[in-house]
């Protein structure tokens, strides 16, 4: 206990070096769960400063401050200490060091679980600093991070708007075509969950289907080859919705979108799981509405060799 507290008392410290070594230290307690609601408690006593220029004590106080979130109410608190926000903001604006921007957009998109701090965050604009990371960082887990925090933000209706304001549909097209430094698979698989989670939102279709493009397709076709039913699912979901709507019905069929019939077809007759082969076929009943996309995707040989019929004897419908 009270070595505990020395640690606290440390962050004080006029020597840089002791600061650095506390606040790593109360950074790496805050990895075990047992030790955040003390930490939360003591967290007014903790130095945090977002204008220190030492770089162990930026990657400290943001690793701590990622971590404390443990469960809304404490988030929520976090939320609402404009000390913790605006350090967070300083090191995701301001600096280019990639583990620090990673700790710091990791820890944003904890704390933005709640809902009163999505709308905190919004306010402050960090959906547009997402976005451009999205568009200048080659650092996967930095992309990863800054993807998930606008998949957050978007569950907040207010943040549809903000985000085609700053051209997210742009960043999102920009990270299907990225070379990483580190090529992440899941960085790609969670920037089709954005697309797919865009879908669902009804003032969001017709952006999505502009300019008689379907740049979605290459995201959910990811989502939909991955092992990961529930990823299948939504991407299933996305797709029904929009090709559903009358824009989506105009999309001329490219190589990319007669790739997604196959692959929704093969989904339909190889899942084991009811609710995404349901997903698949009402996804390919929408894409196949149109006769001419009809036409020229049951003259491919992937799609016609598959028992779609056979396949419809074991899909539920439930009312939507």
């Amino acid at each position: 206990e009270a070595q505990y507290d020395r640690w606290v008392e440390l962050t004080h410290s006029a020597d840089r070096v002791t600061w650095a070594t506390a606040i790593m230290v109360l950074a790496h307690l805050s990895l075990d769960d047992h030790n955040c609601p003390r930490l939360m408690q003591s967290l007014a006593k903790i130095r945090l400063d977002p204008a220190s220029p030492d770089t162990l004590i930026q990657l400290g106080q943001a690793m701590l401050l990622g971590n404390l979130p443990r469960n809304d109410a404490d988030a929520t608190a976090l939320g609402e200490n404009a000390l913790v926000v605006d350090t967070l903001v300083a090191y995701v604006r301001d600096h280019e060091d990639d583990r620090l921007r990673h700790l710091a957009c990791a820890a944003l998109r904890n704390l933005s679980l709640p809902v009163p701090n999505k709308r905190i965050m919004l306010a402050r604009g960090l959906m547009a600093d997402f976005l451009r990371l999205m568009k200048e960082s080659i650092n996967a887990p930095v992309l990863f991070e800054s993807i998930r925090s606008v998949k957050s933000l978007l569950q907040e209706e207010a943040a549809h708007a903000v985000f085609f304001e700053h051209d997210g549909l742009g960043s999102l097209v920009y990270i299907d075509g990225k070379e990483f430094q580190d090529s992440q698979e899941r960085v790609l698989l969670e920037a089709g969950r954005v697309w797919a989670h865009l879908a669902v939102h009804d003032a969001s279709v017709p952006k999505l289907c502009a300019d008689g493009k379907a740049s979605f397709a290459n995201p959910l076709g990811r989502l939909l080859a991955s092992p990961f039913a529930i990823l299948q699912g939504e991407a299933a979901r996305a797709l029904r919705i929009c090709y559903s709507h009358p824009q989506g019905a105009r999309l001329v069929p490219t190589n990319a979108e007669l790739t997604l019939c196959d692959q929704l077809s093969k989904l339909v007759a190889a899942t084991n799981d009811v609710n995404v082969r349901s997903l698949a076929v009402r996804a390919l009943a929408a894409m196949l509405r149109e006769e001419v996309n009809a036409v020229t995707a049951a003259a491919r040989p992937s799609f016609a060799h598959t028992d779609l019929v056979g396949a419809l004897g074991v899909c539920s419908f439930p009312e939507e």
